[in-house]
């Protein structure tokens, strides 16, 4: 994915990509129902509509999640960051204290995935889509930090394993000001 492509996603949830919807046809925006088929027998039926993204379609919270499809949110993350054996993901001030880590993952899933409720919004890459810049909110910091995910070489992660947590970091801000941030 080009970084002007990034732009368009600066304001979708990476977390809520493969998540699919439910709601009544009568919930969806007017200007939105011929885009997603809606006629007027739907309307009066008020029937059900299944779709796969909020992206301002409806102006209310009625709706429900009814399902979740894991090969739309691969195929999506999939075209964010370069495919790798390991990644390294750096996390700038990503807690209530404001600290500053790291961790290395084996699988792309492992980069977007937690196990506490969470938001993920691009910030911007590299050319090469070998870095990708996120802004993760969640309860210790609602604000949002920064969290670069650089997809590693072996030889990156062979070295990188080895070294300290000051090396780590160093290498870390090297690739961040590499990064195109989005407007």
């Amino acid at each position: 994915m080009k970084i002007k492509d990034l732009e368009n996603l600066k304001n979708t949830d990476i977390q809520e990509v493969g998540n699919i919807y439910e709601t009544r046809a009568s919930n969806i925006k007017e200007e939105e129902r011929i885009g997603y088929f809606i006629d007027d027998e739907m309307l009066e039926e008020d029937m059900t509509v299944i779709f796969a993204d909020l992206n301002d379609l409806i102006d209310e919270t009625d709706y429900n999640c009814c399902d979740y499809n894991e090969e739309i949110f691969d195929e999506f993350i999939g075209e964010l960051i370069k495919d790798s054996n390991n990644y390294l993901l750096v996390n700038y001030g990503g807690n209530w204290r404001g600290a500053t880590g790291y961790k290395f993952a084996h699988s792309l899933r492992e980069c977007f995935i937690r196990s506490y409720d969470c938001s993920q919004y691009v910030m911007g890459g590299t050319t090469g889509n070998k870095v990708l810049s996120i802004r993760e909110s969640h309860h210790d910091c609602p604000m949002g930090a920064e969290m670069l995910i650089i997809a590693l070489t072996d030889s990156e992660f062979e070295k990188l394993e080895c070294s300290s947590f000051d090396e780590i970091i160093e290498f870390g801000n090297k690739k961040r000001e590499c990064v195109k941030y989005v407007k």
